[in-house]
């Protein structure tokens, strides 16, 4: 059966034309008056002046995990005012057990730890916001919220400050976030507003106003209400530079290369233009700082998608970086100031417009130019994207790239690389019924026809049961030079060549969940979860199909235990290779079964522990996989962890046989909330590779640091053979306008 796209495309309209709006509007029952200050706040995490005594409160917290129940204990309260510079906020948390705060590192995952936050909806759309949270310790977390996720983008930062108490009744907070941190429509008098408490020692998240238990406690589509006495007034300017200094040194041992000294400087800038639209500008960065990539073993046909680290590329990722699937990405940030080996590319200077200009119009445009290396020529990469926000929670967006080659400083009409394509995303009010929609184009010279991506699909999302079904796929002249394209490139071992081959895909996911029923259960939910995936090739034929069977079991006392099996069946089209120095395995019908555990202990404590094995079949041959790993805190100053990963493949004949171990450990320290250090060392046989990153940093005032940055490097093969050594000192200063 050949799927056409047409008939995809009808399938997208008919799930839009469809419509559900299930469960109540919580603005209309959880509203919170604030009103200017009077008298003097001294922010020293004990709210004991009068006026605080005076001001509405938002109190009565939900539990929204393990169970949604009213009135949440231990008790939370929180109130809000505000100047001419500031909005504040005083919390109150009782607290029954001792708190358990992991680190004093900024930005760390808020629900690690005890913690209390506020989510701001400025414009009151649920398209954007922002999140500012503090722990008992005065730990900080701050970051972007966007519409259409529930997690915090920690890439963002903007200056806030905050202080706490610890009492014998819990611990109080005293917050002010300064007005041009944030952008905001000074006609707007109302504001969306969430309070979030994650009491870690009991293992439950509160929240003010009730969130379903399907949606995470931070979605910004579940808000209440925050009245202002008086709009606040917005800034005339808004504006941020961040220069920084660098100097470094480099060794390359192996090739008897004279020590190189570096130093460097650069610039960027961040204006706001109007209430929610910034421009970033960058001349010359630098990301030295980055934690380097964990290189994971990869035991499939295909590239995988490694994370992006770079905080400019990062922040407002929405705008680009969510179009498409996970499998076709026509934006990917790592396209640009990265080679294929991760290796860094010089950025020369670039630009990003980002964020509403309008109420319900988000739209992104980027242009950044690198330079040229040995074996690049220098690049210029443009983006171009816009989303419109229709009905209450659904989008129709749009995304065009271009990649443009130069050669002697002169543009390379010959040698480019482009895609535009349409999106839209149908959403019900309550957020219980979901359909998507994309198309994709290629534009490259001498390139004709066979040219698209696409994916379409629906979803359902219930408490107990969730569901999804999606159709997507890529032609073979599919070309995404900004982006990343996982399964048209296929490698032929045999001839060492790769070969283009488009494909159709159907999968679907679904998952049955179970609460507890009462707080006396041992439990927080069982998971039960069936994926299946079809992959056709473009006449038809199977390609490869995948069928998995998962049970989750989360326990009340946060330890977590998974059991799996996955029937795999494969129609090799080219021979491949999995074992250095072995035969290829032949193009043939493969079917095989693997099955597996994990369990986790309790991440609350000092000492936590994981362990898994699976094994099985594996192509004509078999796999035994094993990990384990070991970490030990001192809360909240500092940990230790180590983890290995260990795989075992063995085939018939000449095929080979191969023990690839990927090891890693890591070395965290938080001296004081302003001081940090962390090492991380890296073993892996798959990549031949021995790293060693360690990084000092001092944040010396408010979003400015000093780093001390040491990278090792070395090639295993035979023998450990150091390839290049660096040492590197960086200084950057946040100076606001």
């Amino acid at each position: 059966m050949v799927f056409s796209i047409r008939t995809g495309l009808l399938f997208l309209l008919v799930g839009i034309s469809m419509s559900v709006c299930l469960g109540q509007d919580a603005q209309r029952d959880y509203q919170l008056n604030i009103r200017p200050v009077q008298g003097e706040i001294v922010l020293d995490g004990r709210p004991d002046e009068a006026f605080w005594m005076l001001a509405d409160s938002a109190t009565n917290f939900w539990l929204k995990s393990p169970r949604l129940e009213p009135n949440a204990k231990p008790a939370t309260v929180v109130r809000m005012a505000y100047d001419a510079d500031f909005l504040y906020l005083a919390g109150w948390c009782e607290e029954v057990n001792d708190v358990n705060v992991q680190t004093l590192r900024r930005d760390v995952d808020y629900f690690r730890g005890d913690g209390l936050g506020v989510v701001l909806d400025p414009i009151n759309e649920h398209t954007y916001g922002y999140f500012f949270g503090a722990s008992p310790f005065g730990t900080q977390i701050d970051g972007i919220m966007l519409g259409i996720g529930t997690d915090v983008s920690t890439s963002w930062d903007g200056t806030f400050f905050s202080e706490t108490n610890r009492t014998d009744r819990g611990w109080t907070l005293e917050m002010a976030i300064p007005l041009r941190t944030l952008r905001f429509d000074s006609q707007n008098a109302s504001w969306g507003v969430q309070f979030v408490r994650n009491v870690f020692n009991q293992n439950e998240v509160q929240t003010w106003a009730p969130v379903p238990l399907q949606f995470g406690p931070l979605d910004i589509n579940f808000t209440g209400l925050l009245h202002w006495q008086e709009p606040p007034t917005s800034r005339s300017t808004n504006i941020s530079v961040i220069p920084y200094l660098l100097a470094g040194t480099q060794k390359e041992p192996a090739a008897a290369e004279p020590v190189q000294n570096t130093f460097n400087a650069g610039l960027d800038a961040r204006i706001g233009l109007g209430s929610a639209l910034n421009l970033d500008l960058t001349l010359n960065p630098d990301f030295s700082q980055v934690d380097i990539d964990e290189q994971p073993v990869n035991l499939t046909r295909f590239n995988i998608q490694l994370p992006e680290r770079r905080t400019f590329f990062l922040e407002n990722t929405d705008v680009f970086s969510t179009f498409g699937t996970d499998a076709v990405r026509p934006f990917f940030s790592r396209r640009i100031g990265l080679d294929e080996q991760g290796g860094a590319v010089p950025i020369l200077f670039g630009g990003r417009l980002s964020g509403n200009v309008a109420r319900d119009t988000r739209m992104g445009l980027l242009n950044m130019q690198t330079g040229a290396t040995a074996s690049t020529d220098a690049q210029n990469y443009t983006a171009i994207s816009v989303r419109q926000q229709v009905f209450s929670r659904s989008t129709i967006g749009a995304l065009v790239t271009n990649r443009q080659s130069f050669e002697d400083g002169k543009l390379a009409n010959r040698d480019y690389g482009r895609t535009a394509g349409l999106e839209a995303n149908y959403l019900t009010a309550s957020g219980k019924v979901e359909a998507l929609g994309a198309l994709h184009s290629s534009f490259k010279p001498d390139i004709q026809g066979d040219n698209l991506s696409w994916a379409t699909g629906a979803a359902y999302n219930g408490q107990r049961f969730k569901g999804y079904i999606e159709y997507s796929g890529a032609e073979e002249n599919f070309y995404a030079d900004m982006g990343f394209v996982q399964r048209v490139e296929n490698y032929d071992a045999s001839k060492d060549s790769i070969i283009r081959l488009g494909y159709h895909q159907l999968a679907n996911k679904m998952t049955w969940t179970t609460y507890p029923s009462s707080a006396s259960s041992i439990f927080n939910r069982h998971w039960l979860q069936v994926d299946n995936a079809v992959v056709l090739n473009p006449e038809g034929s199977l390609n490869e199909s995948s069928h998995s069977l998962i049970y989750n079991l989360f326990f009340k006392d946060r330890r977590y235990f998974q059991v799996w099996s996955r029937l795999q069946q494969v129609d090799l089209m080219f021979p491949t290779t999995f074992v250095s120095g072995g035969e290829p395995l032949p193009a043939d019908q493969y079917r095989y079964l693997q099955g597996g555990a994990f369990f986790d202990t309790d991440t609350r404590r000092p000492w936590y522990f994981l362990i898994g094995a699976s094994g099985g079949q594996f192509y004509n041959g078999s796999i035994l996989s094993g990990q384990t790993g070991v970490t030990y805190r001192v809360m909240p100053y500092g940990s230790l962890g180590l983890r290995l990963n260990y795989n075992h493949l063995d085939f018939p004949d000449d095929y080979g046989r191969a023990e690839i171990i990927n090891m890693t450990t890591r070395l965290d320290i938080t001296f004081t909330r302003n001081i940090f250090w962390t090492s991380f060392v890296q073993y892996n046989t798959q990549r031949e590779i021995f790293n060693i990153n360690s990084r000092f940093q001092w944040r010396f005032a408010p979003l400015s640091d000093l780093f001390v940055v040491y990278t090792d490097s070395y090639d295993t093969p035979g023998q450990f053979r150091d390839r290049v050594r660096t040492l590197v000192l960086k200084l950057n200063y946040w100076w606001t306008i």
